[in-house]
C-alpha cells in the first residue's frame, strides 16, 4: 500500500488539500478535527481504519465493504484479526466498486 492509496482513502473520507500547490508537508482539512499537518496513516493504523465506519454506514456500503474484507483476507483469517493493509485492500474494492455504479 502506498501513499497515494492512503491519499485517495482520505479524500473518500471527505479530506481535503487545503492548498494544493503547497510544498510537503500539505496542510489537510479534517471532516472533523479541522486543518491537520499531513493525513492520517490508514495503512498502517488500525485506529485511523476505525474513521471507515462512519463513511461506510452512511453510503449504505457497509455490507460491500464486509464481503471485500472476506475477499482479500487469506483462508481462515477471521474479519477482526484484519491488518490495517488488509482493511484498506477492501476499502479501495469498495470505492472503486462505488465508482463503476456510479459511472
Amino acid at each position: 500500500m502506498s501513499a497515494a492509496t492512503n491519499r485517495q482513502i482520505a479524500e473518500w473520507l471527505g479530506w481535503q488539500a487545503v492548498d494544493p500547490r503547497s510544498v510537503s508537508p500539505y496542510k489537510w482539512l479534517s471532516p472533523s478535527m479541522g486543518v491537520q499537518e499531513e493525513l492520517p496513516g490508514y495503512t498502517t493504523d488500525l485506529n485511523a481504519c476505525a474513521e471507515f465506519g462512519p463513511a461506510l454506514r452512511e453510503r449504505q456500503l457497509a455490507n460491500d465493504y464486509s464481503d471485500c474484507l472476506y475477499e482479500v483476507l487469506p483462508s481462515g483469517v477471521q474479519q477482526w484479526e484484519a491488518t490495517a493493509k488488509q482493511r484498506c485492500a477492501a476499502m479501495v474494492k469498495v470505492m472503486d466498486e462505488e465508482d463503476t455504479r456510479n459511472g
